[in-house]
């Protein structure tokens, strides 16, 4: 437990310094009311009325250094909170561009960033604050007790301490709970990403009303889980809460007994119960946050596992020997999907690769890519390539992705190009109509102007052409377009200065005969059981 928390306290030592030096100011005040509220007492038991007013001016300067502490803390535990959240958000999304992480789904992620931080927040970084200050103030609390009442404060204290046995027996009980809420809310966070997703396919078939019942299936069980979730700790809590009252009860009755023998004044035993209650309240708030602790353990674990980085070794080839080669390749997932590759690329060759829908194209460019490693066979790089062959190619996919912001982040993705670069680009790829300076500061995408799909796509294909890399590769960017549309981007994808490997499903014959080479892909035969 203690190495996954240390995690999230290193890099924050000077706000939990500061939250330590304001902490034992404001920790006082398990000392300063309960002993002028002895002294006053006693002050008024025996008329002694200028020693009570003198009391009572430095018991007002006390509180209000206590207030002044307080703030403090106030400010210290937010900086301590925010800083917590940066640091599990920021590794949450490094995890996310991880190599073993690209093709987690979105919504997993989205469910950690957006629930577990904030659950742990509530559950870990909240108690660890309440823990650290119960700790002080019980601490210091304890001393100034067993200096006052000794035999009297060691009855109340040690009562008090019988509570502390609760979160023994319900830490697996709300682990348990806590780990049923993360899977529901996954399950949930899923569904609901599906079901927005889906909502012109509900409404064509007239399906809204069962769409709505399949999410709603999901959501009752989330909610169900989360308050069983907070029911289980709120249990834990008022069987805390109960045995409290009971001790807190046996020993003013102890107080009284004592009273009544002579061995205490009214204002000790005052003095000592709140003083006592002090130190008791905390080790309660202490047992309390490290029950919220245990339960959410479980989330700050799963947020915090390590980003996988590991990638596949690259394996280079003499540079004679070609830029690209591949040596009976098999491409495919968990089986081939067409008959193996040989293919030699050399530097400024325009390659084009065909085949059916479903056959493998777009797994084909991902063991270009080396997202991907082939099933059998080689994946070649030129030494010159080296040592990331991947910062030498540029990429048009097939589904472009349209950032919500301006058009000039989306063109550039925040590289620095100047206005001139980006409208010369514009217009090179056909975009004349948002080729001026107002064009490049609209907002697109989801929540802005919407650009057609053939936009899109010359859009995607200036993305390239920002940084004229060695390799081009393109993933089928003329389907769906028309055919002057798709005629205008091909022609930019042939006058392209480096090398161009194009995937595309079907082609015009007059067009593939611009390419140097053109590899058709065959699906692998099927085996005949006899």
């Amino acid at each position: 437990m203690m190495a996954v928390i240390a995690k999230i306290i290193r890099p924050h030592r000077r706000a939990l310094l500061g939250l330590l030096c304001f902490g034992l100011v404001a920790a006082g005040d398990g000392i300063v009311s309960p002993f002028f509220l002895g002294q006053v007492t006693d002050g008024l038991a025996t008329r002694a009325f200028s020693r009570v007013l003198q009391h009572l001016l430095f018991w007002g300067s006390a509180l209000l250094l206590v207030n002044l502490a307080n703030l403090g803390m106030s400010y210290f535990s937010g900086r301590f909170r925010q800083q917590v959240n940066l640091q599990l958000r920021r590794h949450l999304i490094q995890r996310a561009f991880a190599a073993a992480a690209t093709e987690t789904n979105s919504s997993v992620l989205l469910a950690e960033a957006l629930g577990d931080v904030k659950q742990i927040e509530q559950s870990v970084v909240q108690p660890l604050i309440n823990m650290l200050y119960s700790t002080l103030q019980g601490s210091l609390t304890l001393i100034f007790v067993l200096r006052m009442s000794g035999l009297t404060g060691v009855v109340f204290i040690a009562l008090g301490f019988v509570p502390a046995v609760i979160p023994h027996f319900t830490a697996h009980w709300l682990k348990a709970g806590t780990r049923n809420w993360q899977q529901t809310n996954e399950c949930y966070t899923s569904s609901l990403s599906d079901t927005l997703a889906a909502r012109p396919l509900f409404k064509h078939y007239q399906l809204v009303t069962q769409g709505i019942a399949r999410l709603d299936v999901s959501l009752r069980q989330n909610e169900a889980a989360a308050f069983v979730m907070n029911f289980r700790q709120q249990i834990a809590s008022g069987l805390v809460s109960a045995l409290y009252a009971i001790t807190t009860t046996v020993a003013l009755a102890g107080g009284v007994w004592a009273i009544r023998q002579g061995q205490l004044s009214v204002g000790l035993l005052l003095t000592t119960y709140t003083a006592a209650d002090r130190v008791v309240t905390p080790l309660i708030n202490l047992t309390r946050a490290y029950s919220q602790l245990q339960a959410g353990l479980p989330l700050l674990n799963r947020v915090l596992l390590p980003a996988n980085r590991q990638r596949h070794p690259l394996t280079y080839m003499p540079k004679a020997a070609g830029l690209l080669k591949l040596e009976q390749a098999v491409i495919g997932v968990t089986k081939p999907l067409f008959q193996p590759l040989n293919l030699t690329i050399d530097p400024g060759m325009k390659v084009l690769i065909q085949g059916p829908s479903g056959i493998g194209k777009s797994t084909l460019l991902q063991v270009i890519l080396h997202d991907r490693l082939p099933l059998a066979g080689r994946m070649l790089y030129a030494s010159t390539l080296g040592p990331e062959p991947l910062k030498q190619m540029a990429v048009v996919h097939q589904q472009p992705f349209i950032f919500a912001d301006t058009l000039s982040f989306n063109l550039t993705l925040g590289r620095p190009f100047s206005e001139v670069e980006q409208l010369a680009l514009l217009q090179k790829v056909g975009l004349t109509a948002y080729a001026n300076h107002e064009a490049l500061s609209t907002r697109v995408g989801i929540d802005g102007v919407q650009l057609s799909g053939g936009e899109q796509k010359r859009l995607e294909l200036a993305r390239a052409l920002v940084v004229q890399r060695p390799i081009l590769l393109i993933d089928e960017a003329l389907s769906g377009l028309d055919q002057v549309t798709a005629a205008t981007i091909n022609q930019l994808i042939l006058a392209y200065p480096g090398t161009v490997i194009d995937i595309e499903h079907q082609l015009p014959p007059a067009t593939t005969d611009c390419y140097d080479a053109i590899i058709k892909l065959h699906l692998v035969p099927a085996i005949d059981p006899d």
